[in-house]
């Protein structure tokens, strides 16, 4: 697996340098070195996380931010540190940390932003502010309109207005 990691990373720098051709030298060993290292951090995260042992995901995913700041996986790991303040219920805590995986918007890679933007409108909704909710929802279609948390999106929003249409019919 490890070989499989450097023989990726080395692929990848390769197809950069080639790029550029300003560039005369392939990367240095130390280089290739920190995405290894990089790599198997970010894999001890996700397993971690994946086995939902909480509290020492949370350690190694900030220390993963603190070490890779620049990582194309650093909007996978704000994600998932904002997804385990979800998962234990402390909601104003989930929308702070997914807002800053909202951050990595513009970075190459950043593939997390959408389901970033799902579980921020669910917090609102779970702290009862269903306006907030609605108008994140929206913010989510508007910006990721084929993706599959905008059509979640649809759906809550299309349950929500399905719900106050038969609470209005009941109430007359």
């Amino acid at each position: 697996m490890r070989k499989l990691l450097m023989l990726m990373a080395f692929v990848f720098a390769s197809s950069l340098w080639a790029a550029d051709s300003k560039k005369s030298a392939l990367p240095s060993k130390a280089t290739e070195a920190h995405k290894s290292d990089e790599a198997r951090d970010f894999q001890r995260a996700d397993e971690l996380f994946k086995a939902g042992e909480e509290d020492k995901a949370l350690v190694s995913l900030t220390d993963f931010l603190r070490r890779y700041p620049a990582s194309q996986k650093a909007d996978d790991v704000q994600y998932m540190i904002g997804a385990i303040a979800f998962h234990r219920r402390n909601f104003p805590e989930a929308i702070r940390e997914l807002k800053k995986t909202l951050e990595y918007r513009n970075r190459a890679g950043a593939d997390r932003i959408a389901d970033a933007f799902l579980l921020v409108a669910e917090s609102w909704y779970k702290l009862g502010d269903v306006e907030k909710a609605v108008i994140e929802w929206e913010a989510l279609k508007r910006a990721f309109p084929s993706t599959p948390a905008a059509e979640q999106a649809q759906m809550r929003v299309l349950e929500l207005r399905s719900e106050t249409s038969k609470r209005g019919s009941e109430s007359q």
